[in-house]
């Protein structure tokens, strides 16, 4: 999993070309400081308000994440999402904010607490929540009251939009596993290189490029 050390490091090591006397230097706090501007760009990140409806209040440096295209899965006689980070622990369970379709952001599904679909399923009359899409919380995966995947014909939703209440990103220690999925890790180290490279000097670039063809 990805913590600001980690990615540090693999950062670090791309700018110096695998020969660190004679790379170009950055500092540790440096590096950390683009990686959580990438982050933020990446997350489309946005502070919480200091309180929700109902006047419960929301923990000092709270923030809300977007997640794109998050994959949904048939699973068993449902369908599930493995959720992207885990999020803060909020009353009502707010911390997962937000779950809709990527193409239709403002029609969110039904939030439900643990066991609650369940209930409601025992009862013919309301088992089918007029025909719309619930999910609940269990672990890292949310589960969905129907099979919503390309195999309902009605449905046919095969990723989903999530904003996920999480810590800012400035209160994470080096070894905190960050808000991201695995799959963007690449990207964040990527998209953090480009933006270091971008402040060297050219005869330096140019040592650092010369260097990892030759490794190549």
């Amino acid at each position: 999993m990805a913590t600001l050390y980690s990615i540090s490091e693999q950062v670090r090591s791309m700018l110096q070309g695998g020969d660190a006397p004679q790379a170009p230097k950055f500092e540790m706090e440096e590096v950390k400081r683009f990686i959580i501007q990438v982050i933020n760009g990446m997350l489309k990140t946005q502070h919480l308000t200091d309180e929700m409806s109902g006047g419960e209040a929301i923990p000092d440096g709270t923030i809300l994440a977007e997640y794109d295209n998050v994959a949904v899965e048939s699973y068993k006689n449902s369908a599930r999402a493995e959720l992207p980070a885990m999020p803060i622990k909020l009353p009502r369970g707010m911390g997962i904010y937000h779950v809709s379709k990527t193409d239709d952001i403002f029609k969110g599904f039904i939030p439900f607490g643990a066991g609650e679909l369940q209930m409601i399923g025992q009862e013919p009359l309301i088992g089918d929540i007029d025909g719309q899409v619930g999910y609940e919380q269990r672990g890292k995966y949310i589960y969905f009251n129907r099979d919503i995947t390309g195999n309902d014909e009605v449905y046919a939703i095969n990723e989903v939009y999530m904003l996920l209440a999480v810590k800012d990103l400035s209160l994470y220690g080096d070894f905190d596993l960050l808000p991201i999925s695995g799959s963007m890790e690449s990207d964040v180290i990527m998209a953090t290189y480009q933006m270091l490279s971008a402040q060297m000097p050219s005869n330096k670039k140019v040592d650092v490029i010369n260097k990892q063809e030759v490794q190549q």
